[in-house]
C-alpha cells in the first residue's frame, strides 16, 4: 500500500510512504504482508470471537499503535519510559501485532470451515469486495494512462516514474483482484467439498505470499559488500589522515542521485566519516544538532566550509565532478565518463587532537553559527566551549605539542608538552559522550563538550600523559542480564527434566497416581 520499498530500478521514488518515517524516509522492516486470506480470516475471527480472543486483540491493538511510532498516539508518552527510551525503531512492536493477527486468523480460518453462515458470509463479502476493487482499480489505471496528459503528476506521482507508474500499479491491483477471486471461489466450494476447498484456500494463500512478499530486511550480495567503487580505492588502500566528508550525499541540488555509496556504506570498508546523516537514529542529540548547525553556517556563508572541515580533521572530501547534473529525474554522467564522483584531499587538516589557539565562550548552541561566522581565519584553531565550562580557561591558551601514542575505538593516549605559563587546551575531534573519561597523568580530569559535539580538556603547563577511556555501564548491565537469563533457562530445563521423564515412563492412558503408586513412580524416576 505504501509503494515498493525494494526500490524498483534503484529509484526511491517508487516508495511513497516516506512521509510516514520522518527523517529516515524508509522503514526498518521492508515487508509485512500476512496475505489477503489471512487478513480476512483475522477480521472475521475478531468480529465473531472478540470475547474469547479479547486478550489477543488487546495485545495486537497495543502493538499496532506503538508500531506507528510518531504517527500514532502512544509512542510519544511511552518512549520516555526507562527501558523503552532506548528503542530507536518503534516498528519492532509490530511483532506483537503480527503474533495476535496470526492467532486470531487461525481461529477465523477454523470457523470458516466448521461454521456455516455468519463467518463464511463475512469472508465471502470480503473477497468479493477486494476482487471488485482490484479489477476496477486496474482498469482505471490502464485507462488513465491513455489520457493525454496523464493525471498522475496531478495526483502526486514523481515525474521520474510517471511513465511507468500505471503499469506497475495496475499489475499490483490486478494481483489483488486475482487473489481475491481465487479465495472467493474456494469459499464458495466449501458447501460441497469442505476439505478440498480448505486445502485450496491454504494453497492459494501460500501463492499470494510467494508472489507479493518481499524481503523482510534488505540484503545485498557478498561481492557487493566487499567490492567498492573505484573512487574509493585510495581511501581503502591508504586511509586518509582524517575522516571522510561525503559532500555528494549532501548535495541538495541533486536529491535524486543514487548509487553513490552514501553513508553509512563507506564504514563497511573501514572508512571513518564525519557530519553524515543520522540514517539509523544512532547519533547523539548533540551530534545531530552539530550537523544541523554546520549546514546552517554554510548556508549563510559557503566560504566557511573549508575552514570548518579543516577544524574537524577532514582528510578527504567526496564530491560530484564538474558538469554532472540531474536530467529527467536521473543522474546524467555523460560529461563524466570516469564516474560521477571525484575525491579531493584537503591541504592541511587539523590532527585528531591538537592544541587550540583560541578558546571562546558559547552562550548556547544556537549562538554557535554567529560566533563561527565572526571568527574568520581563526576557525580551524578555535574551540567553542560552553559558558559554564569556560571558567579558568584562558581565551588565548598556551601552545602545546600533542603526539598521539595510542588510538583505538575505546582508548586514546596523548603525550602533551605544554609550553606555559598558562594552561593549554587540547581539542579532540571525537564525539563527546558521557561514557568517555579523561585522565591526566593517571588522575581523573574533566572532559568538556566542545563545538557542540566534539571533545576537549585543559592541561596545565609541563609534560603530561593524557588518556581518554570509554566505558558504558549499560554494556556491563546487559552482560549481567544476558547471563542471568541464560542461567534461568538452564534452571527451568533442569527442573523440567524429571517431569518429562515421568510422563514418558507412564503407560499410555494411565492417570498419574496420587497415592502409594504415585510415590513409587516418583521414587523410581528420582533413582
Amino acid at each position: 500500500m505504501l509503494g515498493h520499498a525494494e526500490r524498483r530500478g534503484n529509484d526511491e521514488a517508487w516508495y511513497w510512504g516516506g512521509d510516514s518515517y520522518p527523517g529516515r524516509r524508509y522503514p526498518y522492516i521492508y515487508s509485512l504482508y500476512p496475505g489477503l486470506a489471512v487478513s480476512l480470516a483475522a477480521l472475521a475471527g475478531a468480529l465473531v470471537g472478540w470475547r474469547r480472543l479479547g486478550p489477543w486483540l488487546a495485545m495486537g491493538s497495543i502493538g499496532f499503535l506503538l508500531a506507528l511510532g510518531v504517527n500514532g498516539p502512544l509512542w510519544g508518552p511511552v518512549r520516555h519510559l526507562p527501558v523503552l527510551s532506548g528503542l530507536r525503531y518503534p516498528e519492532r512492536f509490530v511483532l506483537l501485532f503480527s503474533l495476535a493477527l496470526l492467532v486470531v486468523a487461525a481461529h477465523g480460518f477454523d470457523w470458516i470451515g466448521e461454521r456455516s453462515g455468519r463467518v463464511r458470509r463475512m469472508v465471502m463479502w470480503g473477497f468479493g469486495m477486494a476482487a471488485g476493487a482490484g479489477f476496477v482499480a486496474a482498469a482505471c489505471l490502464v485507462c488513465g494512462d491513455w489520457l493525454s496528459p496523464t493525471p498522475w503528476s496531478r495526483l502526486g506521482v514523481p515525474p521520474q516514474i510517471e511513465s511507468r507508474f500505471a503499469g506497475v500499479a495496475a499489475a499490483d491491483a490486478l494481483r489483488v483482484g486475482i487473489v481475491a477471486l481465487g479465495g472467493l471461489l474456494a469459499v464458495l466450494a466449501l458447501r460441497r467439498r469442505r476439505r478440498l476447498a480448505l486445502l485450496a484456500l491454504a494453497c492459494w494463500t501460500a501463492v499470494d505470499l510467494a508472489v507479493a512478499g518481499r524481503l523482510l530486511v534488505p540484503s545485498v550480495s557478498v561481492d557487493r559488500v566487499v567490492g567498492y567503487p573505484e573512487v574509493f580505492r585510495p581511501l581503502v588502500e591508504r586511509p586518509p589522515s582524517g575522516p571522510l566528508f561525503h559532500l555528494a550525499a549532501e548535495d541538495l541540488a541533486r536529491p535524486l542521485a543514487f548509487g553513490l555509496a552514501k553513508p553509512p556504506v563507506p564504514a563497511q570498508w573501514g572508512i571513518s566519516m564525519t557530519l553524515e546523516r543520522d540514517v539509523d537514529r544512532t547519533s547523539l542529540r548533540w551530534t545531530a544538532r552539530s550537523r544541523e548547525l554546520f549546514w546552517g553556517a554554510v548556508r549563510k556563508d559557503p566560504t566557511v566550509m573549508p575552514a570548518l572541515l579543516q577544524r574537524r580533521s577532514v582528510g578527504a572530501i567526496l564530491k560530484f565532478r564538474p558538469g554532472v547534473r540531474v536530467l529527467n529525474g536521473r543522474l546524467d554522467t555523460s560529461s563524466a565518463p570516469a564516474g560521477p564522483l571525484e575525491l579531493a584531499i584537503p591541504a592541511k587538516p587539523k590532527p585528531l587532537a591538537f592544541a587550540a589557539e583560541r578558546v571562546v565562550s558559547l552562550a548556547d548552541e544556537a549562538s554557535w553559527v554567529g560566533q563561527v561566522l565572526g571568527l574568520g581565519d581563526e576557525i580551524p584553531g578555535t574551540a567553542s566551549v560552553r559558558r559554564e565550562d569556560a571558567q579558568g580557561i584562558p581565551e588565548r591558551p598556551s601552545p602545546a605539542r600533542v603526539t598521539m601514542l595510542e588510538f583505538s575505538p575505546g582508548r586514546m593516549t596523548l603525550d602533551v608538552l605544554a609550553a606555559g605559563p598558562q594552561p593549554s587546551f587540547i581539542a579532540v575531534n571525537q564525539t563527546w559522550d558521557e561514557g568517555w573519561s579523561a585522565f591526566v597523568d593517571g588522575n581523573p580530569d574533566r572532559l568538556l563538550r566542545v563545538d557542540v559535539a566534539l571533545s576537549g580538556l585543559a592541561v596545565p603547563p609541563g609534560r603530561h600523559r593524557v588518556a581518554l577511556v570509554y566505558s558504558d555501564a549499560w554494556v556491563s548491565a546487559g552482560v549481567v542480564i544476558s547471563l542471568t537469563a541464560v542461567l534461568m533457562v538452564l534452571l527451568v530445563l533442569l527442573f523440567a527434566l524429571p517431569s518429562v521423564s515421568e510422563v514418558r515412563g507412564r503407560p499410555p492412558g494411565r492417570p498419574r497416581g496420587r497415592g502409594a503408586e504415585g510415590r513409587q513412580t516418583r521414587t523410581a524416576v528420582s533413582s
